[in-house]
């Protein structure tokens, strides 16, 4: 749908219940509808040392471990960018060990 100049997309023609959706894009613009389902991520341009999908990996195995995603990420993304700080402090450790825990100490 094109709103005010731009492409949103509305997540409800999904029909999926919305605790378990997440949206990550790096126009914030397109997840207006649902903005407590969209996670920002930094355009990529083919660089090949880009980390932000390694990011996302790291806060997607957090997000796993929550009931509702809607009541977590409007708590750790601020200004359109992901405070990595905030997710760990709110969501914590995953219940596991993970090889994504390695990438989260790179940073």
């Amino acid at each position: 749908v094109m709103t005010n100049g731009n492409y949103v997309k509305d997540l409800s023609v999904l029909n999926r219940n919305l605790k378990d959706v997440v949206f990550i894009d790096n126009i914030p613009e397109s997840y207006s509808l649902n903005p407590e389902n969209g996670i920002p991520i930094k355009s990529w341009y083919e660089d090949p040392s880009d980390k932000e999908l390694s990011k996302m990996l790291v806060v997607l195995e957090r997000l796993n471990q929550v009931d509702d995603i809607r009541e977590y990420i409007p708590r750790f993304v601020f200004d359109n960018k992901v405070s990595m700080y905030a997710l760990l402090k709110i969501i914590g450790e995953p219940r596991r060990a993970s090889p994504i825990d390695e990438i989260l100490h790179s940073f």
